[in-house]
C-alpha cells in the first residue's frame, strides 16, 4: 500500500519508513501518512485525542472495534467486526486527515480493524471515483484546501480482500 501511494505522486519526494524508525519530531513538520491502527502503528496515538473515531483493542476480551465518542442520530457508539478472524464478513476502516503536531502540515491516517480494513481505506484513498465520494461527503469545495476530516468506511471482507466499501459516518472540522 505504501509503495502504491508513493507511485501516485512521482514528482513528489516520498520516503517510506517503518514505524520503528520514526520519532515524535517527524510529526512536527511536513506531511505524513500513517498506515495501520495504534496496535500496528503506535504513532496513531499522537493524534487520537483529536479524533472522534478511534480503533480500540480490548486485550482481555480479544475484541477490536471502532469507538464513536460522540454518536450522531443514526450512528452507533461502536462498530465491531462480524468475526475475530474477519477473512470474510463485515469490517470497518477509518480515513482521517489532521494537522501535524505544529499545524504546519498534515497527517493522513489510514487504519482498519484488520488488514482488509486498512487495505480498503487505502484503496478508497487511491481510487479517484471513491475519493470524489469522500470529498463530496465532507463538503470539500473544489479548488480549496481539503479541511481536516474523519470518514468511517464499512466494507465486506471476502477471502481476505475487501469489497463493497461504503461511507457510513463523516466528521469535518478543525481537529
Amino acid at each position: 500500500l505504501a509503495a502504491r501511494i508513493s507511485a501516485t505522486s512521482p514528482r513528489t519526494r516520498t520516503v517510506i519508513r517503518f514505524a520503528r524508525s520514526l520519532q515524535v519530531r517527524d510529526f512536527h513538520s511536513g506531511n505524513a501518512i500513517i498506515l495501520g491502527s495504534r496496535r500496528a502503528n503506535p504513532w496513531v496515538e499522537l493524534f487520537e485525542s483529536k479524533l472522534n473515531f478511534t480503533v480500540v483493542y480490548d486485550s482481555a476480551a480479544h475484541r477490536i472495534h471502532i469507538a464513536n465518542r460522540s454518536p450522531r442520530p443514526g450512528e452507533s457508539r461502536e462498530y465491531v467486526m462480524e468475526s475475530s478472524e474477519a477473512k470474510t464478513g463485515q469490517s470497518y476502516g477509518l480515513i482521517s486527515l489532521v494537522p501535524n503536531l505544529s499545524r504546519s502540515g498534515r497527517i493522513l491516517i489510514l487504519q482498519g480493524l484488520n488488514m482488509e480494513g486498512t487495505e480498503a481505506v487505502g484503496e478508497f484513498a487511491l481510487t479517484p471515483q471513491l475519493m470524489g465520494q469522500l470529498l463530496a461527503a465532507i463538503g470539500a469545495a473544489e479548488g480549496e484546501p481539503v479541511p481536516a476530516f474523519e470518514v468511517l468506511i464499512k466494507l465486506q471482507a471476502i477471502g481476505g480482500a475487501a469489497k463493497d466499501t461504503e461511507i457510513i459516518a463523516v466528521r469535518r472540522g478543525r481537529m
